[in-house]
């Protein structure tokens, strides 16, 4: 007897099917129903999509062409859930409208693939594409080689730079250090002199010179040739350099800090100058400065 299950498994409608599924994967190089909203399907969701006919549609791969519709359409019937809405055999599908029209093309002396352009990009436009990206990348690495390169040109001469900056730091503390011992010297000097006239350092005036570099101070207290405002003015050989220094006025008698405040130098001819205001204390006061010069070394940036 004749198992009408297996002769259906086995009828000319399944082979139909299965051409479907062939031609569908060489179009998408997909399963065709590898996929549940738009993403690949588990091979239990697969099974499920089989049985209940859920295929994916060509229009979700490529997007509504001419070309992608004339096999959308062709899968669909090919495909249907119920056999008998299939063509029945090669010979009926043969008769389709999409291989009767390809066939007479082909007879006629069309190339299929100018029938059909692919679905996907030329190849060698994809070769192209490729080889233009590789150049760019090429550039990109010879691009960096040469920032590299400047980099190391650019590290070298902020060396250079740091070696010189360390040269006028050294050359500023023995200035510092020279000017600081002259002021101690005369600072005794004027004080014990002074402290018998009953006058204080707010009232001095003096000018300092040392290996090029000149400093003159003024006292700004009123009554002993003050004008209320203590003046500082540093400048060397080469010019004016601009400084900043933190201004204390001391008590002269018991050393406690009276004021202090920050200022930052203003030209004054070729020279750098700045004043402080004199607190116009009863028995007068020293004023004390920490001087920082201020070189340019940059054009875009100033290094202290």
């Amino acid at each position: 007897m004749h198992n009408k299950e297996e002769d259906a498994k086995k009828s000319p409608r399944l082979d139909v099917w299965g051409f479907a599924l062939i031609l569908q994967e060489v179009l998408t190089l997909e399963h065709p129903f590898g996929r549940v909203d738009g993403r690949p399907a588990l091979t239990g969701e697969i099974l499920a999509n089989i049985q209940t006919g859920k295929r994916t549609s060509l229009f979700e791969i490529f997007g509504e062409t001419d070309e992608v519709e004339m096999f959308e359409v062709l899968l669909e019937k090919c495909t249907k859930v119920d056999r008998t809405e299939r063509p029945r055999n090669a010979i009926e599908l043969r008769n389709e409208a999409f291989f009767l029209e390809f066939l007479k093309r082909i007879e006629n002396g069309e190339q299929a693939s100018n029938i059909v352009p692919s679905p996907f990009p030329n190849e060698n436009d994809e070769v192209e594409r490729f080889k233009e990206e590789m150049r760019q990348k090429d550039r990109t690495i010879q691009e960096l080689r040469n920032r590299l390169a400047n980099f190391d040109e650019i590290k070298e001469e902020n060396q250079k730079k740091a070696a010189i900056i360390n040269q006028l730091q050294d050359r500023l503390n023995t200035f510092n250090e020279i000017m600081e011992d002259r002021l101690n010297e005369e600072k005794k000097q004027k004080e014990e002199a002074l402290a018998a006239q009953n006058r204080f350092a707010s009232a001095q005036e003096f000018e300092v010179a040392e290996n090029g570099w000149n400093l003159k101070f003024r006292g700004g207290r009123q009554g002993y040739g003050g004008d209320g405002w203590h003046r500082l003015v540093i400048w060397s050989k080469d010019g004016g350099v601009r400084f900043k220094a933190v201004v204390q006025e001391i008590d002269y008698e018991n050393g406690e800090l009276l004021s202090r405040g920050e200022v930052t130098s203003e030209p004054d001819g070729q020279k750098q100058k700045i004043k402080s205001k004199y607190g116009d204390y009863r028995h007068g006061c020293f004023v004390r400065y920490n001087i920082t010069l201020r070189f340019k070394l940059f054009s875009s940036f100033d290094l202290f």
